[in-house]
């Protein structure tokens, strides 16, 4: 099998959020899940479900009691992260010496976890969770926004592919639409000043998260 790069992911489009384990499920569970980010076993085809869902509901639960995460310790919940497809047929590995990895036709969706980071007087989503677990708020979902697909004939290479043309374009809106018509955007008091941020919330979530670590350190009102 080729070794050969199909695609280059040029920008993202992204929705932070943070909802229940219970409504977690009820969100994604008509589509697969896939690993996209590392290798694979040799049978590997497709996740189950129950096992993105459990250590959700781990690290939602370690949230919600307010404890401080470690990467360390804590990275198989800290570091969660999953594929999403509508179109399995797109999502093959590739055999290698010592595991499959992934060699996806197209890319797919990706979820995985985001944190809060202060800076300069805003609520930045930007930073990498490894930097600071202990800051984990949620659930960050991605979807390509402009792609660059390759081919092995060089003259045909670079053919640029915005997101509404890929198979998985309508999973994702499909649910984006889920999360949207069970969340609100996230509203917060620091400082004396209110922050409207771009995290949408639950309204059984926007209860729990009062007690994040993130939140309870920082003095933070949720509104």
């Amino acid at each position: 099998m080729s070794s050969f790069k199909k695609y280059n992911i040029l920008s993202w489009k992204k929705l932070h959020f943070l909802v229940t384990p219970s409504e977690l499920n009820s969100i994604l569970n008509s589509h697969h899940f896939v690993v996209d980010n590392t290798g694979v076993a040799d049978d590997y085809t497709e996740s189950n479900p129950y096992e993105f869902i459990t250590k959700y509901d781990a690290l939602y639960q370690k949230l919600k009691n307010g404890n401080r995460l470690n990467w360390k310790t804590d990275y198989g919940i800290a570091g969660l992260s999953t594929g999403i497809t509508g179109h399995i047929a797109n999502c093959k590995y590739q055999k290698t010496a010592q595991l499959n990895i992934p060699d996806f036709s197209e890319p797919c969706i990706h979820i995985d976890t985001f944190c809060f980071h202060i800076w300069k007087n805003q609520f930045s989503t930007s930073f990498w969770v490894g930097q600071s677990p202990e800051n984990i708020c949620g659930l960050c979902i991605s979807f390509p926004s402009k792609v660059e697909f390759y081919s092995p004939d060089k003259m045909q290479s670079g053919r640029i592919v915005i997101g509404d043309e890929l198979a998985d374009y309508v999973t994702y809106n499909t649910i984006i639409l889920n999360i949207k018509s069970i969340t609100k955007p996230l509203v917060m008091e620091w400082n004396n000043q209110i922050k409207r941020t771009t995290v949408r919330i639950s309204a059984t979530a926007k209860k729990d998260i009062e007690h994040f670590h993130f939140v309870s350190l920082n003095n933070i009102q949720i509104l």
